[in-house]
């Protein structure tokens, strides 16, 4: 049997993915946001101890906890990280090419109820403010909207478990997500984003600048190259008085994977709260406030994907719990909180 070429370059940056996504200038995981949250976590912890001694080893040591570092839901994310990089890799080709389709077919749709759209003009100085604030929105309303679902429809919450399982975050932790989700959230924001992205072709007109606010914006940008990473750490950094209705500060997320029933299904948002206040799902992070990670069986016993440390059970077992869900949708999945936190 031959392989072109093509093939074996493809297979290659496939292989290769879980490296080359730490040298991908924009990426999520480009190498330089890990340093910016780094720089972000080391400004934290010093003006915390404003009033006390500091020294190297001791920021160190708060930067990259023994605990943590060594536990076994650590290792795990890592072992995640690689399956998300080859998964992902895979999958980006056929993505692209299917939300660019969408945004036609959208574009098309309202052509078709509303007539012809505004004409091809050069855009003014407020439409450039304006575009990327409605496209960032949009973005961050999908990410909201298949968050919740994942955690109200019963056999989602099963595959996203896997996220919630984790006793200790790291930057890792991101990634700690089953395959399904990475398919069923990128989904869910692409149609929510095309649809946005038609409806301001279609005011705005077809004009060619239009296209580049297809790419995340520079809010999205100074989110990831400074803070994104401290979402999933012990980092507990808060977004004070007004700003927490408006950014999902680190501790936003803390509380989010809090087995504290008052924490269930809370900051669903991504960079922002804006969709969390607006739909009620907000939850501002108190100060100092401490809580326990994980998740816990119909027993209040720790849930097996806690437990255990196997890939291949964080793959399957979600499956096989999946097909037991009946009815499939339910108004809130069954969540135990940790014990002494009822």
């Amino acid at each position: 049997m031959h392989i072109d070429s093509d093939s074996l370059g493809a297979l290659r940056d496939i292989l290769l993915s879980p490296v080359a996504r730490f040298f991908q200038p924009g990426a999520q995981t480009f190498w330089s946001s890990y340093v910016g949250a780094a720089i972000v976590a080391g400004l934290y912890y010093l003006w915390s101890r404003r009033n006390r001694k500091t020294t190297l080893k001791g920021l160190f040591r708060y930067l990259f906890p023994r605990k943590i570092v060594r536990s076994l839901s650590t290792r795990l994310d890592l072992k995640m990280y690689i399956m998300s990089s080859l998964f992902l890799a895979l999958q980006a080709a056929v993505w692209f090419s299917g939300m660019k389709g969408l945004n036609e077919i959208f574009l098309k749709g309202l052509v078709y109820i509303l007539g012809p759209g505004a004409k091809d003009h050069a855009l003014g100085f407020g439409a450039v403010l304006f575009i990327p604030i409605v496209l960032y929105l949009a973005l961050e309303l999908g990410y909201w909207l298949s968050h919740y679902w994942l955690h109200h429809i019963d056999w989602l919450w099963e595959l996203h478990k896997v996220h919630h399982s984790a006793e200790v975050m790291t930057p890792a932790t991101e990634w700690r997500q089953h395959p399904v989700e990475y398919i069923f959230v990128p989904l869910v924001m692409g149609v929510i984003s095309s649809a946005a992205l038609a409806a301001l072709k279609w005011g705005f007109g077809p004009d060619p600048t239009l296209a580049q606010f297809w790419s995340p914006s520079l809010i999205l940008l100074v989110f990831v190259m400074t803070y994104l990473h401290l979402r999933h750490s012990h980092v507990n950094l808060t977004a004070p008085g007004i700003l927490g209705y408006v950014f999902q500060s680190p501790a936003h997320h803390q509380i989010h994977h809090s087995t504290d029933p008052r924490h269930f299904d809370k900051n669903l948002g991504f960079c922002l709260s804006v969709w969390d206040f607006v739909f009620g799902t907000l939850y501002i992070p108190r100060k100092n406030e401490t809580m326990t990670l994980g998740l816990f069986d119909e027993h209040g016993k720790k849930d097996e994907l806690v437990t255990s440390g196997s890939l291949w059970r964080h793959m399957a077992l979600p499956v096989e719990r999946c097909f037991r869900k009946i009815p499939l949708i339910r108004s809130k999945p069954v969540r135990q909180p940790a014990k002494g936190n009822a």
